[in-house]
């Protein structure tokens, strides 16, 4: 990628859009050689791992997930809370993605502060050997995330609402050890990838579950609800309601 300075935010996003994005791929096989979490625990070591200085949430689901994150955010922001939240696919706005909600104002990040972490992301990418590997190579979506990580960070929030890009145990939002875990309600979706049976489809979202991590699920079919007991009992994570 260049070393030039990124000057506007077309120039920003025009950076962006070089990387590779499965956003728009159709057939793309589901796995760790996609979808790569030791790819993005690499890209936010560069950056000093701004996530780690972030109180989060974190939700992932079928239906459900979007109106939650938003639900969540409202409620904390009308507490008088500074709020993050991060959620995808944008609408009209790549800008949309990363907001910052506080004192009844709802503000997508600035193109001035978009363009400028992405020149800092650049700029830690450009002086790092090996970033052409397939290995290393961060994606669209992964330079979205870290750029919504540092963004958060920057403007101090108190809490960030996470909302998972897809399924969860690879997404790159599950590098956050978040206050709480949420499952929002289980379906059959992008079977393609995340599996063909209700259970592989839970396994997958359920990912995000960790230990010590208190998790919250929504009234789920016998099936993805075993799976996500299960999944929360071996991580000490069950609260139940």
């Amino acid at each position: 990628m260049s070393n030039l300075k990124l000057k506007t935010y077309s120039d920003a996003c025009q950076y962006l859009c070089k990387f590779t994005d499965y956003e728009r791929m159709a057939n793309v096989h589901y796995s760790q050689n996609a979808y790569n979490l030791n790819r993005m625990k690499w890209l936010m070591r560069k950056l000093n791992n701004p996530q780690s200085e972030l109180d989060c949430i974190h939700v992932a689901g079928t239906k459900g997930k979007g109106s939650t994150a938003i639900m969540l955010a409202t409620i904390l922001a009308q507490a008088g809370y500074k709020i993050g939240i991060y959620t995808s696919p944008h609408l009209v706005d790549l800008r949309e993605r990363i907001q910052v909600w506080h004192n009844n104002r709802r503000t997508l990040i600035s193109k001035n502060d978009f363009t400028n972490l992405m020149n800092r992301i650049n700029h830690r990418l450009n002086n790092q050997k090996g970033l052409n590997s397939q290995r290393l190579q961060p994606t669209f979506f992964e330079l979205m995330t870290a750029l919504g990580f540092l963004h958060f960070t920057e403007q101090k929030v108190d809490i960030a609402v996470i909302e998972v890009g897809l399924g969860g145990r690879l997404d790159a939002t599950n590098i956050i050890r978040p206050l709480v875990s949420i499952i929002t309600r289980i379906d059959f979706d992008h079977i393609d990838k995340l599996g063909h049976t209700l259970c592989k489809i839970a396994q997958e979202k359920s990912g995000i579950i960790k230990p010590g991590v208190p998790v919250i699920s929504f009234t789920q079919k016998t099936t993805a609800d075993q799976v996500i007991y299960s999944a929360s009992k071996n991580n000490a994570a069950w609260h139940p309601s």
